[in-house]
């Protein structure tokens, strides 16, 4: 009796473990009869093809403590990954720059196509930190242990393994442990039994009111002031299935879930590229400036050319294109590349639409994702112009730990990287879900207005979350 589609793509996962147990154990046993690989251990990349299998249908039935998902934008990249091969990560003492310095030293030994993913807090971190952020570290980039990966139409099954650390027994028990089946279930959630804004309408008026004053003085142009949405369900959150609802009601976002040590889960379908790395060249995007989307054809462009003609968005659109033009200026020895290099545009997405701008160039030699991040991170379009006076007032008037909200995140490798900036984003935390946005102030702002424009980016979330909110 010929066989389903579905018990194809399951008979092939199941397939699939033997014979990365077998290319685990000659891997291991060449690596130990290799002097090179004893005096110089490295990493090893094993990969079994498979059918069309969803990685992160995958992922959801996978039950480790360490989980990490990433599609981006174009959807050509895909990846759900469990467990830790290797990773480097920042606490206290440690910067985001000394970590990915490390890492880059660490990619530039092997020889395989290593990805590690992760990212870091939209502020440095320290002793304040807040709890459901503490697994997340200052810093923390995973090269996971096992990967369900998809490029292009290409299916691998791969097992990332380090001979002098990992022993078969461990392994082989690791192997045992994934879900090699999948299940195409309706993901359902709990439904939702409170909602908390933080702050709320009284004290993000008087918040509003106090950058008002300083962009008045002259003391800022710009500031990006944030809310925490809080909402309680009545029972634990899958993020992984509230990711499957994200993704299937969003388009032209980067998607990513991350959850280390079993811990908080931080999941988001951001639409803001903050920089992509292929060799040398990179580009980046100036994301800011905000309209809903239309009911109808008429009105969707009616609220487009009324935001491409706002002084108050393209100001605040002009501040980020010229925070990220100053930082490739000082690490690029060339700039422009294409015929949409700096040109303003319209990104239309489900439920709003923003002003972009795309901005490449050439790395200089000597500069390397490290001093990129350092200088890019954080861009005024989740900062503030003047920075050195903007963050210290965010941190002032916001009642909550942003934690990796705002910062980087996606993967970086030998070759190549992309970060996405970590917003439309929120952390599940049991059977609570916190949701983060924020508006940029600027002269002409209204405490309504932003408040208004944080609705309608927290929209695309509640739509995923439907009936359960």
């Amino acid at each position: 009796m010929a066989l389903t589609a579905d018990q194809v793509k399951v008979t092939a996962l199941a397939q699939a473990g033997p014979v990365m147990a077998d290319m685990i154990g000659s891997a291991l046993s060449a690596s130990y009869a290799s002097p090179r690989q004893r005096s110089e251990p490295r990493l090893i990349r094993l990969a079994v093809g498979l059918p069309t299998v969803d990685p992160l249908l995958w992922l959801e039935a996978q039950s480790a403590a360490d989980r990490v998902y990433w599609s981006d934008r174009a959807g050509e990249f895909e990846i759900a990954g469990v467990g830790v091969a290797d990773q480097v990560e920042a606490d206290a003492g440690r910067t985001p720059a000394d970590t990915l310095s490390e890492l880059e030293a660490r990619l530039s030994r092997e020889t395989e196509p290593l990805r590690y993913f992760g990212g870091y807090r939209f502020h440095d971190g320290g002793p304040d930190r807040t709890d459901e952020w503490r697994d997340f570290k200052t810093c923390r980039f995973v090269l996971p242990k096992f990967e369900l990966c998809r490029t292009g139409r290409r299916f691998q099954f791969i097992c990332n393994l380090r001979p002098d650390r990992d022993r078969r027994a461990d392994l082989m028990d690791a192997l045992t442990d994934l879900s090699l089946s999948v299940v195409d279930k309706a993901p359902t959630l709990p439904p939702s039994t409170d909602r908390i804004d933080l702050p709320d309408r009284a004290a993000w008026n008087e918040a509003v009111d106090i950058v008002l004053n300083a962009l008045a003085e002259g003391e800022l142009s710009k500031l990006v002031l944030a809310r925490r949405t809080t909402l309680a369900f009545d029972g634990d959150l899958d993020p992984v299935r509230l990711m499957r609802r994200l993704k299937a009601r969003s388009v032209g976002c980067f998607y990513f879930c991350f959850q280390f040590a079993g811990s908080a889960v931080f999941v988001g379908a951001s639409p803001e590229r903050l920089y992509r790395r292929r060799g040398r060249f990179i580009d980046a995007e100036a994301v800011a400036g905000t309209r809903p989307r239309g009911d109808s054809v008429e009105e969707d462009a009616r609220l487009g050319n009324d935001l491409l003609t706002s002084e108050k968005e393209v100001t605040e659109h002009r501040f980020v294109v010229e925070d990220i033009a100053r930082v490739l200026n000082c690490v690029c020895h060339r700039r422009e590349k294409s015929d949409n290099h700096g040109v303003v545009s319209l990104m239309k997405l489900a439920r709003v639409q923003h002003l972009t701008t795309r901005l490449e160039g050439e790395l200089s030699d000597g500069h390397t994702d490290s001093s990129v991040l350092t200088l890019l991170h954080p861009t005024s379009a989740v900062g503030g112009v003047p920075a050195a006076t903007a963050l210290p007032l965010i941190e002032e008037l916001e009642p909550f730990d942003r934690g990796w909200y705002g910062g980087p995140v996606g993967w970086v490798g030998r070759d190549g990287a992309e970060l996405a900036v970590g917003i439309r984003s929120g952390l599940v935390d049991g059977c609570r879900l916190h949701l983060y946005s924020g508006a940029g102030v600027v002269r002409g702002s209204t405490a309504t207005g932003e408040w208004a424009e944080i609705e309608s980016k927290l929209a695309n979330f509640l739509a995923a979350l439907g009936e359960y909110v």
